[in-house]
């Protein structure tokens, strides 16, 4: 079992260690695990107050069917959990296997079985073949149904990444019959599904982006759809491998076409929504300030003066001139094929500072102890197309993205939590000193 963070919660050890997840099993509450701590797919902990876990079971037989998962809630008192059930109890659930909502006064936890989610109510709707048929229907307006028909048995949909509350994605595979005669499509779809009202912003932003970077000769995904008062996206599904899973063998002409499509990027001239401002980014490393220093409590004083020279740096971004970002950009988010980048997810994109980008990318770089010459090329491809932010504002939102980033060592669930937080630690202290930027 991996070392738990002393400001933990009185239920975590137990779960973690598997006791409770054996004994709900033996209570025909849950479905057996092979291995427990390999099934959990998301971890959001808030020392000293609650976690968020996902727990992803086997697949169903039925290819459309939902696959056994449990989102769970623990809270740092059983008084929170039995008020957080209350709640639950007065909601609508789907049924998998019978499987039902839950309450363990022993850890302080609410279970609930996927696909139910009360902050993405339509996440259930995917796993209603009818239900769900209709709202591929009026997204895929290119298809009109009168036209068009989906084939029932033909529609299935793979589970690629679940955050309970915010986001689930989906590939989902489609067979479209002509009504009139014989013709068959076949689509495959990147699916999404956000709480109805950040999915109409999030298929603006999709829609926007696509065309414009489109019209500057960049590679993107079309945008299929969204149905108003659902949180349901629908956007081509692209083939290819995401930057993040092969660095080691990537070569730099790949990052230097990174940089490149990232200046292109940020030289659009569209309308978005602005990002937060250097103010409220400084209000967001104070709470995550707090958080890590309950997590790591032995390097609270490295920790904190990390936060008060990162606080301080923040203030120079307002100096700059905004322009549009993608607000979450790494290599995680950057498809390869033949060699050439196409970026995806533009949820959090919008009109902000464009060091944030190059900073946050060269920081997941960082981690990933990828060799620095990449980090170099890819500043050399993005200074092809434009002029790169001074070397003292880069240093400091690299090192940003790196504080930003202490979380998730103990997020994924590594024995060696701990120092890895510490390394991320001594990276950020060492790119603000100027030693390896």
């Amino acid at each position: 079992m991996i070392p738990l963070p002393p400001h933990s919660l009185p239920g975590l050890e137990s779960i973690f260690d598997g006791t409770a997840w054996s004994r709900w099993v033996d209570e025909g509450r849950t479905f057996p695990l092979a291995d427990l701590m390999q099934s959990i797919r998301y971890v959001r902990l808030k020392p000293d107050d609650s976690c968020r876990l996902f727990v992803f079971g086997p697949r169903a037989e039925n290819p459309s069917a939902a696959p056994f998962g449990f989102y769970l809630q623990l809270f740092a008192t059983v008084d929170r959990a039995r008020e957080a059930f209350a709640k639950e109890q007065t909601r609508h659930h789907r049924a998998i296997d019978q499987l039902e909502p839950f309450l363990c006064e022993q850890t302080a936890t609410v279970a609930v079985p996927f696909p139910n989610d009360a902050e993405l109510p339509d996440l259930r709707h995917v796993y209603e073949p009818d239900r769900f048929r209709r709202t591929l229907g009026d997204l895929l307006s290119q298809y009109p149904t009168d036209d068009w028909r989906i084939k029932r048995r033909k529609l299935s949909s793979e589970v690629l990444s679940y955050k309970p509350g915010r986001r689930c994605v989906f590939k989902t595979t489609v067979e479209l019959r002509n009504r009139h005669h014989e013709e068959r499509k076949s689509l495959v779809l990147h699916v999404q599904v956000e709480p109805s009202h950040r999915a109409e912003e999030t298929y603006k932003k999709q829609s926007v982006l696509s065309t414009a970077l489109t019209a500057a000769g960049s590679a993107t995904r079309e945008s299929y759809g969204w149905v108003r008062s659902r949180g349901v996206i629908a956007t081509e599904w692209v083939d290819g491998v995401t930057l993040s899973s092969h660095l080691a063998t990537t070569e730099s002409d790949v990052l230097a076409a990174v940089g490149q499509e990232l200046a292109t990027l940020h030289s659009l001239t569209v309308e978005l929504p602005h990002c937060p401002s250097p103010i409220e980014r400084a209000d967001t490393v104070l709470r995550l300030t707090a958080d890590v220093c309950k997590l790591l409590p032995d390097a609270a004083p490295e920790i904190q003066s990390l936060s008060d020279s990162l606080t301080e740096s923040l203030k120079s971004f307002s100096l700059l001139q905004s322009s549009i970002v993608h607000g979450d950009f790494h290599p995680g988010q950057v498809l390869v094929r033949d060699r050439r980048p196409l970026f995806i997810d533009f949820d959090r994109a919008g009109r902000g500072y464009a060091v944030e980008d190059i900073g946050n990318f060269i920081a997941y770089l960082l981690e990933a102890q990828a060799p620095l010459a990449l980090c170099e090329q890819f500043l050399v491809g993005y200074r092809s197309q434009s002029t790169a932010p001074n070397d003292e504002l880069l240093r400091s939102a690299t090192a940003l993205a790196l504080f930003h980033r202490l979380p998730a060592p103990f997020r994924r669930l590594d024995p060696q939590w701990p120092d890895q937080t510490r390394r991320l630690i001594t990276l950020a202290q060492e790119t603000l000193r100027g030693d390896i930027l």
